[in-house]
Formats: structure tokens, C-alpha cells, sequence
């Protein structure tokens, strides 16, 4: 179980002053090797190191950075201590940073891991809690095809996600949010739409009516306890899929999350030639023709990089 034990540093001199000798003792009394992740806390200023005994599966202390310290040309990193490096860093606040912006911060630290030769995995928030939610449920036996409906009573809205079991991991083929001021029977009908999932996870955030008002299916699974207490599992299971594609149970497949258009500008037209759509499997590519009437190719939204 995941216990809130941390330390904190106000420079990072003094982080990697603590966490060189730390390394130096892990290796020489323990001879352990970890499994790491490293993501921004709730209020996205502050970055968080955790680490997991990838023998015992147990944590570690973790560290903290403010974000105006970080600076991943100095980070230390022991590349004979980690075997794996999730990061999860795509919220956070780099106002108080040397970074311009969360792209180039990504950009830093992936070439750091990278230079360092750490095989590392770069996830975005939904993907970690999805991931995070089939963990606490159990659930890790669908056959090929069959889905798992994840439905979040939260707010004003119940979140409805629906997750497809293939070879190479969950695929996500359902996004809703389905206003919560409405009849019960309507909302039943379109949390479940014309799905058929193996599996249903409930989940309640907040003081709103209990999800089981809306589902009542002996497929459904609660799960109330705090996602927390279930990192030590994520970081685990998440980077023995980094060293072994095989491992798939809990592995969620990145989709790109805005839409690109290529298009072809003439004397301010604009023809479509090529859309990436929201959901897209990453990584994806995509192929056009073009007609020699086209002079030239603009994007109509910036695109990001998702690694």
C-alpha cells in the first residue's frame, strides 16, 4: 500500500546531493534495482520522483522538487540503478521554470533518460488512471475484443470510457460525459449506449448520488478506495510492460488527443487534404496524394509531439 513518505528539497543542489548517496547506498547494501515514475503532484508545481524495488515491489522514500528547481540538464539520474522510467508530466506548471513551455520540458527530459540509456515511457493522466482502475479492480482476464465500460460519477457528469482488449493492450473506443440532471432511466441508457462490456468500473468522486443508482448489472465493480494507494502496482506493472510488450494486462494504447488539419493554401483557400482525428491510435501515420495543383501545405492547428 501506497504510504506518503517524501522528502522534500528547496534547490536542486541538495536533491542531488541526497539522492547520489542514496543510489550509493541502495547499490552497495541492498544491490537493488528500481522501477521509477516521475510525475507532477496534485497542484502541478511540484515534481515528484517515486520509486519502486523492482525484487520486492515495494517503495521507497520519494523525492520532491519545486518547479522552479528543476533543471534536467542537472538532474541526477543513476542509469545502473533504474530499469524503467514512466513519466507522467504533461500537466505541469512550468510558469516558474526555465522552460518555455510543458513540450520543451518533455523534450529535456526525454533526451536526459534517452542519453542516459534508461528505457522510459512517457503517459499522460487519463491513460495512468485508466491503467490504475483495471489494477484496483482486478480486472486483467478479458478475452481479445471484450471491453471493460469505466463510468466516474463526478460532479456534474458521469464520465463514461469504454476500453477494447486487443494483442497489444486496452484500446480506447468510447469519450462521453453524460449530464447527471437528468432521469435515471436516461441516464442508464446512455452510460450504456449499445455496449456489452465484460466488465463495468464504478467509481464515485465527490458527494453525488452513488453510481449504482444509474448501473444496477452484476457486471458492475466499485471502487471507491484512493487510486494512491495503488501506484506502487501501477509503477510495477507499467515497466514490466516497458521491458516485455507482452506484458498487456494493464496497458493502456496513447491516442492523440487534438485533431490536425493539412491543408492546401492558394490565394486564401484552404482545401483538407489530410485530417489526424482525436482517438487516433499513436503512434499513427497517414498518407495522401498530392495534386499538382497544390503550391503549398499549412496545418491548421499546431501539432503536439506525444511521445
Amino acid at each position: 500500500m501506497f504510504r506518503d513518505i517524501r522528502r522534500g528539497f528547496d534547490n536542486i543542489k541538495k536533491f542531488n546531493e541526497y539522492w547520489g548517496n542514496a543510489n550509493e547506498y541502495i547499490r552497495n547494501i541492498y544491490g537493488m534495482k528500481l522501477y521509477g515514475f516521475i510525475t507532477n503532484d496534485k497542484n502541478k508545481n511540484i515534481l515528484r520522483f517515486y520509486s519502486v524495488n523492482s525484487m520486492t515491489e515495494k517503495f521507497i522514500p520519494d523525492l520532491c522538487l519545486p518547479s522552479d528547481e528543476i533543471k534536467i540538464d542537472e538532474l541526477y539520474l543513476d542509469k545502473n540503478k533504474y530499469e524503467a522510467i514512466i513519466v507522467n508530466i504533461f500537466d505541469m506548471d512550468v510558469e516558474n521554470t526555465k522552460y518555455k513551455s510543458r513540450h520543451e520540458l518533455r523534450t529535456a527530459l526525454k533526451a536526459k533518460l534517452n542519453s542516459l540509456e534508461i528505457p522510459n515511457y512517457f503517459m499522460c493522466t487519463s491513460d495512468v488512471t485508466f491503467a490504475t482502475y483495471l489494477i484496483m479492480t482486478g480486472i486483467n482476464n478479458l478475452q481479445f475484443d471484450e471491453t471493460v465500460l469505466i463510468a466516474t460519477n463526478f460532479l456534474v457528469q458521469i464520465h463514461v470510457n469504454e476500453l477494447k482488449f486487443t494483442p497489444n493492450g486496452y484500446k480506447i473506443i468510447r469519450n462521453d460525459e453524460i449530464d447527471i440532471n437528468q432521469k435515471y432511466d436516461e441516464i442508464r441508457e446512455k452510460i450504456l449506449g449499445s455496449s456489452n462490456p465484460k466488465k463495468i468500473i464504478g467509481r464515485n468522486i465527490g458527494n453525488r448520488s452513488p453510481i449504482k443508482k444509474f448501473i444496477k448489472s452484476k457486471k458492475l465493480v466499485l471502487s471507491n478506495t484512493n487510486p494512491d494507494n495503488y501506484i506502487d502496482r501501477f509503477i510495477t506493472e507499467t515497466c514490466k510492460w516497458i521491458l516485455d510488450k507482452s506484458c498487456t494486462k494493464y496497458h493502456i494504447l496513447p491516442i492523440y488527443r487534438r485533431e490536425i488539419n493539412v491543408c492546401s493554401y492558394y490565394n486564401c483557400y484552404y482545401d483538407t487534404l489530410l485530417v489526424f482525428d482525436e482517438d487516433d491510435i499513436l503512434p499513427c501515420s497517414k498518407e495522401v496524394d498530392f495534386p499538382r495543383s497544390v503550391l503549398g501545405c499549412t496545418a491548421e492547428k499546431i501539432a503536439v509531439v506525444v511521445f
